[in-house]
């Protein structure tokens, strides 16, 4: 995870990464996203970012 410079991150806030596949064959297999937070970007209390 890359969180950029003056970017504020309220409390409880949730950054889901992990997916799983459709297929029988992996739906039991996560993989995880990378996720990018730009500069000076606020993100809320309680927020709530679900990357796919």
């Amino acid at each position: 995870m890359v969180i950029g410079d003056g970017s504020l991150i309220g409390m409880n806030v949730t950054i889901a990464t992990l997916n799983h596949g459709l297929d029988l064959e992996t739906r039991s297999t996560t993989f995880p996203s990378p996720v990018t937070i730009g500069q000076n970007v606020w993100i809320g209390s309680n927020a709530t970012i679900s990357l796919e």
